[in-house]
């Protein structure tokens, strides 16, 4: 895959690596996610060419387009197995943050590397009060450096707007699984827009983003808070009091979307804050 500026493609190329066989253990748990049968063979279809990566079996490089082009090549394959995937990210005013943002981003670009080297279509969407931007499906390099570019590009804007995953389900056919990333503060714990992806797609898997002072509210004295969404301000005195009810705040609303997620059977995920993209994506295809 292409050299992008979102995530190193060393560390994409590793993750792949440890990924791949964690999708098949979580398929069989019956989670809804699948993963595409990577094996050369006769019948299989020919799906792209990437880099090589010490320790992979070297009886699939493909030593003419390797010398031609003087890097080490890897042929890549995908059955009939292979299935359509969407990236749903959230990219209303409550992710303007720029750490929050970022880890989004860097999330969404592993996904779809992941994705994509395991011989799945990938569709991205970035929503927000409305659908801002859309990589319609594909496959192989130049597709996942669309995607990188989309990434890039986009920034939430820094206020108003509202956050309406629901949106997305009028973009999907029935037969794809879905990865949703945002950050669920959302008073309504979006049950009504996740019952319509859930209604629209295969299976749907979500992973709650935050930022540090959402999860850790360290600041004190006389604060103005906004909402990012709708714009509504109000004057706080902090004090360790208010941060410890900020953060039982937090959990009481988690744990209420937990148990939305569980009813709606979504494998959901909150990982800690500060926890790599890496980390938090091979936690949530259940390696700790």
């Amino acid at each position: 895959m292409a050299t992008h500026a979102i995530v190193d493609e060393v560390r994409l190329r590793r993750f792949a690596r440890l990924a791949a066989p964690l999708l098949r253990s979580t398929a069989q748990q019956g989670f809804g996610l699948q993963v595409a049968q990577n094996k050369a063979g006769t019948g299989l279809e020919f799906l792209d060419l990437r880099p090589y990566a010490t320790g992979e079996d070297a009886r699939h490089i493909d030593w003419r387009q390797s010398q031609l082009r003087n890097q080490m090549l890897m042929r890549s394959y995908r059955e009939e197995t292979a299935s359509d995937w969407t990236i749903c990210l959230d990219g209303s005013a409550s992710m303007q943050d720029s750490k929050k943002w970022q880890s989004a981003r860097e999330l969404a670009v592993a996904l779809a590397y992941l994705l994509l080297q395991v011989g799945h279509r990938v569709t991205l969407i970035i929503f927000a009060e409305r659908i801002v931007a859309r990589i319609a499906a594909g496959r192989g390099q130049r597709h996942f450096a669309a995607i990188s570019r989309e990434l890039q590009n986009y920034t939430p804007p820094a206020d108003g707007g509202g956050s309406l995953p629901g949106l997305c389900a009028s973009l999907l056919h029935g037969r794809q699984d879905v990865f949703l990333l945002s950050d669920f503060l959302c008073a309504d714990l979006m049950r009504e827009d996740l019952l319509q992806l859930c209604a629209h797609s295969k299976s749907v898997a979500a992973l709650q983003v935050l930022a540090h002072d959402e999860v850790a509210l360290k600041r004190r004295g006389s604060t103005l808070l906004t909402d990012a969404e709708s714009g509504e301000q109000a004057r706080l005195d902090l004090d360790i009091g208010a941060g410890q009810s900020a953060s039982a705040a937090l959990a009481a609303h988690n744990a209420a979307l937990r148990t939305v997620m569980q009813s709606l059977g979504i494998h959901f995920s909150a990982p800690r804050s500060g926890d790599s993209w890496e980390h938090t994506l091979l936690a949530h295809f259940g390696r700790s």
